[in-house]
Formats: structure tokens, C-alpha cells, sequence
């Protein structure tokens, strides 16, 4: 419970102000960024839950041996998409690196929701 709600109030903040730090911070027109993020928060976790999915199958599923190796993995790659995201100043590798938070988020879903 707690991993689910920590994800989730940690997509929450950067759907939140992830448009407004694009459009401030990194001087990008609103359109182009509002159209950026769509892609992103559609298409990374969408993708990640079907990766996840089919990867945790592959492992044993939610109850196998290897799952929480799994989730620390994916958990971990998650993390350290983050972390240099404040230190960008260029827009392409903003994007890249939040679709991969939201990428591997969503490929964790499977795991902890027990799938």
C-alpha cells in the first residue's frame, strides 16, 4: 500500500507541475509542451504496464521468487531516471527521462497491484 501510494503521489507532483516547469524553467511555447506531455504520460506508462506485465510473467509472476528483484530493479531504473530530470536544462532530455519515470512506474504496477 504504501509503494502504491508513494508512485502515485510522486506522478501526481510531476503531472502537476511538470508543464509549468517546461514552460518557465526551460522556456518551451505551451503548446509544445502540453502535446510533449501528453505523449509521454500516455504512451510511458501505458507501454510500461505491458512490459511489466509480460517481464513479470516471465519471472514467476507476482508471487514467484524473482519478483521482488523485479520491483527493486525496475524501482531502482525508475529512481535514477529522476534524479538528474532537475539538472536538464534541454527539453528533449527532460521528456526522455520522464518518459522513462512514467515507463518504469507503470511496468511496477503489475507487481505491486498483483497482477
Amino acid at each position: 500500500m504504501l509503494a502504491i501510494s508513494t508512485l502515485y503521489f510522486v506522478i501526481t507532483g510531476i503531472q502537476f507541475w511538470i508543464s509549468d516547469y517546461m514552460r518557465i524553467v526551460l522556456g518551451q511555447q505551451k503548446e509544445k509542451v502540453f502535446f510533449a506531455f501528453a505523449v509521454i504520460s500516455i504512451t510511458g506508462p501505458t507501454l510500461g504496464v505491458i512490459v511489466g506485465g509480460t517481464v513479470l510473467d516471465k519471472v514467476g509472476g507476482y508471487t514467484g521468487k524473482d519478483s521482488l528483484n523485479f520491483c527493486l530493479l525496475f524501482g531502482a531504473l525508475a529512481s535514477l531516471s529522476a534524479i538528474p530530470v532537475p539538472f536538464m536544462d534541454r527539453f528533449l532530455v527532460v521528456c526522455i527521462l520522464l518518459w522513462l519515470v512514467m515507463f518504469f512506474g507503470g511496468a511496477l504496477m503489475p507487481a505491486i497491484i498483483g497482477y
